[in-house]
């Protein structure tokens, strides 16, 4: 489910149902092509096999829109996170191991740099910025946010993952 529709949170692959946490009002939000970049290479991080799979494969696993997710997979592709291999046996893998890869640099490589207000996309971006006391303000929460996401792999998502799937009742003798 996309986070706009219904729902927002993840899904447990166990149970297969997706959190119930409603959000009211204004929220800050990742736009919807990193959030789709984000679970395509988190599925292909977490593919027990050979890590493989084509742009149909993952739009149809995580219910995304095929077409538009090609163009995100492309994107990736394109800016050396993921390893494209054309032909009818073809698909996307990660080019790097899960460990060395966060989701700061996903999000990045398909949005840009993240920026929570327009008076931090670089000097002279607000008139305002050098005596306005919300500015620092700003730029520290920038500061906790990306040190957030990169300091989350996706395999350290992949081990948070089994370790909530373990405590997840309908996983239970799975």
């Amino acid at each position: 489910i996309p986070p706009s529709s219904g729902p927002i949170g993840s899904w447990c692959r166990a149970c297969m149902k997706p959190s119930t946490v409603q959000f009211e009002g204004n929220i800050v939000r990742l736009p919807r092509a990193g959030d789709y970049g984000l679970q395509a290479i988190f599925f292909l991080a977490m593919k027990a096999t050979d890590g493989e799979a084509s742009a149909d494969e993952i739009a149809r696993e995580l219910k995304l829109p095929s077409s538009f997710l090609k163009k995100i997979l492309q994107r990736l592709s394109a800016t050396g996170i993921l390893r494209s291999t054309k032909g009818y046996d073809g698909g996307f893998s990660l080019s790097r191991p899960a460990e060395r890869l966060s989701m700061l640099e996903v999000i990045e490589a398909i949005d840009g740099p993240i920026r929570l207000n327009v008076c931090l996309h670089g000097p002279g971006s607000c008139p305002r910025q050098a005596t306005c006391a919300m500015h620092p303000v700003w730029r520290e929460a920038q500061g906790a946010l990306r040190n957030v996401l990169s300091a989350w792999t996706f395999d350290r998502l992949g081990q948070l993952t089994h370790t909530l799937e373990a405590s997840c009742p309908a996983a239970e003798g799975k």
